[in-house]
């Protein structure tokens, strides 16, 4: 098992490289999710494209193994005008379109205006997710240890809410405290805050990074992070400091299950030793554990789960 859930998280971490995508190479994947202006790997082929073509200019023919190496925007440029797609598309980023600036990224507005704002802007859709003991584990999502998610996106930027679990722990919200907009967040320390009843929680930070955006619907409805926690319920984008080094900590794919299971089995041993024996089919505590239970204590129950 332990083996199959690094496999899960390898996979979900390693996707087809550009240089792939564009038929340079044969196969790669990449490791860096599509932060190309950081990747050792892309910096290394740029270096062996631009050294071919001005052989070529020259005059010259480039010999060895890299000598058909050229540049994924030349292969991209090669290709039938239906297939010559936006490096957005490529990557997954966004549907089919055509790239209308000759893969020349910083001159094109769309690119510019994807990276600033439309991605930000566009929240996560999803069309189906696994349910761990009555809560919603979405594939594709790390989870940290304190219940806070994060959805890597493009660039380094990652998209960071409060999981389907930690929510239905503390029930409808009255009020989140937000970070600003440039904000430094830490890993483990404490990022934004939760209240109910006059009670707060501090959420912590599932990566490091600077914060891009925050969420302007939830400062003004709360509820909604409760009712779509992966969704229009997101709390914060920030641009990662370390993507490689931060997600390691973090659980994915059958990997979160398995830690959902086994919070929920906390949850429920929590309960029995406050109001006795639940049912024998397991008595699933799912919806708003505080609110229908608040004998359990809003601190026990914040500090045993979001570990702050």
């Amino acid at each position: 098992m332990a083996e199959e859930s690094k496999k899960t998280r390898q996979r979900a971490v390693e996707e087809g490289c550009l240089w792939m995508k564009a038929g340079v190479v044969d196969y790669k994947l990449c490791n860096n999710f599509f932060d190309c202006t950081t990747c050792k790997y892309d910096e290394a082929m740029h270096k062996t494209a631009d050294e071919n073509r001005r052989i070529r200019a020259d005059g010259g023919t480039p010999e060895g193994k890299k000598a058909g190496i050229i540049s994924w925007q030349e292969a991209m440029r090669a290709k039938p005008a239906n297939m010559r797609v936006c490096r957005h598309s490529l990557t997954g980023r966004i549907g089919y379109r055509i790239c209308a600036y000759d893969y020349e990224c910083n001159t094109c507005d769309f690119d510019q205006f994807f990276e600033d704002e439309w991605e930000i802007a566009v929240p996560i859709h999803l069309v189906d997710a696994p349910r761990v003991r009555g809560y919603s584990v979405p594939e594709g999502f790390y989870y940290h240890d304190g219940h806070a998610w994060a959805k890597i996106e493009n660039a380094g930027k990652v998209r960071i809410g409060l999981d389907d679990f930690g929510l239905k722990l503390v029930g409808p919200l009255e009020r989140l405290d937000l970070p600003q907009v440039g904000y430094e967040v830490t890993r483990n320390a404490a990022s934004w805050s939760l209240y109910r009843e006059g009670n707060e929680a501090k959420i912590l930070a599932p990566i490091d990074g600077i914060v891009l955006a925050v969420n302007p619907k939830i400062r003004q409805r709360p509820e909604i992070s409760y009712d779509e926690p992966y969704e229009d319920g997101w709390v914060m984008v920030v641009q990662a400091a370390s993507l490689k080094k931060n997600v390691k900590g973090l659980h994915i794919g059958e990997g979160a299950q398995e830690f959902i299971e086994s919070e929920s089995d906390k949850l429920f041993k929590m309960v029995e030793g406050e109001v006795g024996p639940l049912p024998a089919d397991g008595g699933e505590i799912v919806s708003n554990v505080y609110g229908n239970l608040p004998v359990l204590g809003w601190n026990n129950l914040t500090s045993t789960f979001f570990r702050s």
